[in-house]
C-alpha cells in the first residue's frame, strides 16, 4: 500500500503511532494469567498494575520507577526510536508514549520494534508489560492512535492543507477522509482485532460513532490544522491490541479509494445525541460485527488482497470468536475478564 500511493499519486504518508499500554508487577501478572476459562469470581486474580489511577501523578511515586524508564529510552535510542514524551493517563499502570513520525513503513516498523523492546527491558525490572485492550474491571482501556498527513514527493507539500479552504482543508483531504468513512465497519476489524477491543469502544474517550471534527477528542477522526507542517489526520479508531502495519495498509486502501472516487465524508461535527436524533452511523459493536463488515466489503478486500484477507477472517473466525465469541461485552466481570486475559494478555 505505501508503494501503490508513491508510485501512483507520487505521495508519501507522514505517521506516527500513540502507543498505550499497562505495566503490571511481575507476581500478579504472572498469577492472573493461570486463571483458565471457566474459573469461579472467588479463585480469580487480576494481575496488579504498577501503580493505581489515583497516584500515577505523584512524581515522588514515580521516581521509584526511573530506571525502568531511563533504560527504556536508552535502549529505544540505540535502536533510532525516537519517543516524544512519556506520559502518565488515568487508569492505573497506564502509560503513553507517543513516537516521533516517520515517513512511509518506516512508522510502523518504529512501532513494531518499540512494542517488543518495552516488553523485554520491563522483563530486566521484576515488571510485565501488556498492550491488552482492557484487563481490569472498572478501569479505563487503552488506545493507539493513528496521526498521518500526506506529502508530495516532488514538491515536499503537505497535501492536507489549503490555506484558501474555509478549514484549511484541500480537496484531496476531503476524499481522503470520505475514504476512510466509506470503509469505516470495515476498518474497526482491523484497527480493533480483538474481542476484548469492544470495551474499549462505545465508551468514555473512545470512538462510537462515524464522526469527525476539527481538535474534538470525542470523534472518531480528530484533525488538526494548524498550517502545513501542523496539519494531520488523528484515526483514534485503532485499540492498543492492533497490529501497526493492518492499520496503516487499511488506512491507505480506504483513503486511496477515496481519493480514485472523489468520496465526500460525512457532515463534519461530534455525535451529540442532545442535538436531536442522531445522524451518524455507530460504529460496530463487536468483532463479529466488524469482521462480517469486512466480508461485505469488496472494494477494501480487493485493495488488501483476497489471501491476506481470507488468512485475518479464518484467524478470527476460529480463534478469538470460537473462544471468546459467547461472551457479552456489555457485562464487565471477572469472569469474563478472566477468559479474556487468558487469551490475551501475555501474547498482545
Amino acid at each position: 500500500m505505501v508503494k501503490v500511493l508513491e508510485d501512483r499519486y507520487k505521495l508519501r504518508i507522514y505517521a506516527g503511532y500513540e502507543p498505550e499500554f499497562r505495566i503490571f508487577r511481575k507476581e500478579g501478572f504472572e498469577e492472573s494469567t493461570r486463571n483458565k476459562p471457566g474459573s469461579q469470581a472467588d479463585t480469580i486474580i487480576p494481575p496488579t498494575p504498577w501503580t493505581s489511577g489515583s497516584d500515577m501523578l505523584r512524581y515522588g511515586h514515580l521516581s521509584a520507577y526511573e530506571f525502568f524508564v531511563m533504560d527504556l529510552d536508552q535502549y529505544l535510542q540505540a535502536a533510532g526510536i525516537d519517543i516524544i514524551e512519556y506520559l502518565n493517563e488515568n487508569g492505573s499502570g497506564e502509560i503513553e508514549t507517543p513516537l516521533v513520525p516517520k515517513f512511509g513503513i518506516a512508522a510502523a516498523d518504529t512501532y513494531f520494534i518499540f512494542k517488543h523492546a518495552v516488553r523485554e527491558i520491563a522483563k530486566k525490572h521484576d515488571m510485565r508489560v501488556s498492550f491488552m485492550t482492557k484487563p481490569l474491571v472498572g478501569e479505563l482501556s487503552t488506545g493507539c492512535h493513528f496521526n498521518h498527513s500526506l506529502w508530495d514527493i516532488e514538491s515536499g507539500k503537505n497535501v492536507l492543507f489549503d490555506s484558501s479552504a474555509s478549514d484549511n482543508l484541500s480537496n484531496l483531504a476531503h476524499n481522503w477522509l470520505g475514504g476512510l468513512f466509506e470503509h469505516m465497519p470495515a476498518l474497526t476489524a482491523l484497527c480493533s482485532p480483538t474481542v476484548n477491543c469492544y470495551r474499549r469502544l462505545h465508551a468514555g474517550w473512545a470512538p462510537g460513532h462515524m464522526d469527525w471534527e476539527l481538535d474534538n477528542r470525542f470523534v472518531t477522526v480528530r484533525l488538526k490544522n494548524v498550517g502545513e507542517d501542523g496539519t494531520y489526520l488523528e484515526n483514534r479508531l485503532s485499540s492498543s491490541a492492533s497490529c501497526p502495519y493492518h492499520v496503516m495498509a487499511a488506512t491507505l486502501a480506504a483513503g486511496m479509494d477515496g481519493i480514485e472516487r472523489r468520496l465526500e465524508p460525512p457532515s463534519r461535527g461530534a455525535y451529540n445525541p442532545a442535538k436531536g436524533a442522531p445522524i451518524m452511523k455507530e460504529l460496530p459493536k463487536t468483532l463479529k460485527e466488524a469482521i462480517d463488515a469486512l466480508k461485505k466489503d469488496t472494494i477494501l478486500v480487493d485493495r488488501l488482497g483476497n489471501q491476506f484477507v481470507d488468512w485475518f477472517i479464518r484467524a478470527k473466525e476460529f480463534g478469538d470468536l470460537k473462544t471468546l465469541g459467547q461472551i457479552d461485552i456489555k457485562e464487565e466481570s471477572e469472569e469474563f475478564l478472566a477468559q479474556e486475559r487468558y487469551e490475551y494478555l501475555e501474547f498482545i
